[in-house]
């Protein structure tokens, strides 16, 4: 588990949208939120990975895809 500084016994956003995302693997927003994160801790190929789970989510409205996928270009370079 990643403290990153935390208290004893406290989690992460990471840690609890990682948790989200297995609990609720159709919760496109999650993974989104989960892939920048990611991102930002220099996790490419796992952010890669969690927009590519956001874009095969069947409720993903098109202004969403527009935007995974926008990210998941960026992702991907």
């Amino acid at each position: 588990m990643h403290t990153h500084g935390l208290g004893f016994g406290q989690r992460s956003p990471l840690d609890d949208l990682a948790i989200v995302c297995t609990l609720n693997p159709k919760y496109a927003k999650a993974h989104s939120r989960l892939a920048t994160i990611l991102q930002e801790v220099g996790s490419y190929d796992a952010a890669v990975d969690e927009l590519k789970a956001a874009l095969s989510c069947s409720h993903v409205t098109p202004t969403m895809r527009k935007e995974y996928g926008q990210r998941l270009t960026t992702a991907k370079q």
